[in-house]
C-alpha cells in the first residue's frame, strides 16, 4: 500500500495506546520510523480513547465520541476518488477517515465517521463478483461474516450481515471448543481461481494437567475438603450484611481469619487445577 503516492510501499498500524501509525517506504526497500497519522489540522487521529503518553492515562472523550481505542488501521480507497482513505477499526465499531487532499498530499478529514458497528473491517473486496468491494470481518465471539455493498462506485452502502462461517464451525480437535475471537484475510489460497478464506482465531483454553502421585492426589482432596468448608462459612456471613460489615473492619475477627486461611490454602490448591492458556490457530477454508 503506498499511502503519499511515491512508488515505495508503506506500512499502516495501529497502537496499544491508540493511535495510528504510518511506516513510510523507501526506494531501496526499507522502512522510517512510525509516525502518528494526523489528520489535516495537525491533530492525531484516534478514536475515542488513547493513552496520554504525558500523564501515563488513558483518555475516554466525550460520551458522543466514545468510539473505543483505535486497534486496526487499513487504507482504502472509500469513495473511488483515486486516494487512500483510511478504515479505522475498534473491538465494535468500524469508522472513516476522508482522505480530503490528494494521492500524493494525503489530508485527512477532522472527524470519525462510523461504517458498521462491527469487530474489525478485515477485507474489503468484491467477494460476490458484481464489481462492487464487499466487507468482511470476524467478530469477537467466533465465526465470519459478509457485508455486501449495495451502494454504488463512490458511494459503498451495506446491508445486514451474511454469516459465512459460524463460531461452532472452528472445532478443534486438541480442545474441543469453538473460534473465540477471529480475524481474516482473502486469497486464493489453493490457486484455483476463487477467493478463500485464511482465518486467525484465539482462545482460553486449560493448560493441561500432570500425572499426580496418591500422596498428591490425597493433599489435592484434604485441601479441597477445607475450601469448601470455609466456602460454606463465608456464606453465613455473605446472608447477613451487618455482620459481613463488622468482620471485614475487625482484623481478628473468625471472618478475616478464614479469609486469610483460604488464600493460603489456594495457594497450594491451585497447582492441582488446569489454569488457563492462550491458544489459536491458523484456519483455511477453500471457496466451492
Amino acid at each position: 500500500m503506498d499511502l503519499n503516492g511515491d512508488g515505495n510501499i508503506d506500512l499502516l498500524s495501529a497502537g496499544y495506546s491508540g493511535f495510528n501509525y504510518v511506516l513510510y517506504g523507501n526506494n531501496d526497500g526499507s522502512f522510517n520510523e512510525a509516525i502518528i497519522i494526523k489528520d489535516k489540522s495537525g491533530a492525531d487521529i484516534t478514536l475515542g480513547r488513547f493513552y496520554n503518553f504525558k500523564t501515563r492515562k488513558y483518555i475516554t472523550l466525550g460520551k458522543e465520541e466514545n468510539e473505543g481505542r483505535s486497534n486496526f488501521v487499513k487504507a482504502h480507497d472509500w469513495d473511488n476518488d483515486g486516494d487512500f482513505d483510511l478504515i479505522i477499526s475498534a473491538d465494535s465499531v468500524v469508522k472513516l477517515r476522508i482522505n480530503e487532499g490528494t494521492k500524493k498530499n494525503p489530508e485527512f478529514s477532522t472527524r470519525n465517521i462510523e461504517i458498521l458497528p462491527v469487530h474489525y473491517a478485515d477485507a474489503m473486496i468484491d467477494w460476490d463478483g458484481d464489481g462492487l468491494w464487499d466487507i468482511l470481518c470476524g467478530s469477537k465471539k467466533g465465526g465470519v461474516y459478509f457485508y455486501k455493498n449495495t451502494g454504488k462506485l463512490g458511494s459503498p452502502s451495506f446491508g445486514k450481515a451474511e454469516c459465512l462461517l459460524k463460531s461452532s464451525e472452528f472445532i478443534n480437535k486438541n480442545f474441543g471448543i469453538g473460534s473465540g475471537i477471529t480475524q481474516l484475510a482473502v486469497a486464493d489460497y489453493n490457486n484455483d481461481g476463487k477467493l478463500d478464506l485464511i482465518i486467525g482465531n484465539q482462545n482460553m483454553v486449560d493448560k493441561p494437567l500432570p500425572e499426580f502421585s496418591a500422596d498428591q492426589i490425597k493433599r489435592r482432596d484434604i485441601l479441597k475438603t477445607r475450601l469448601d468448608e470455609i466456602k460454606k462459612m463465608f456464606a453465613v456471613y455473605r446472608s447477613d450484611r451487618e455482620k459481613m460489615k463488622e468482620a471485614r473492619n475487625n482484623k481478628n475477627s473468625e471472618y478475616s481469619k478464614l479469609r486469610k486461611e483460604s488464600a493460603e490454602i489456594y495457594k497450594e490448591y491451585r497447582k492441582f487445577i488446569p489454569g488457563p492458556k492462550m491458544h489459536g490457530n491458523i484456519w483455511v477454508s477453500l471457496r466451492k
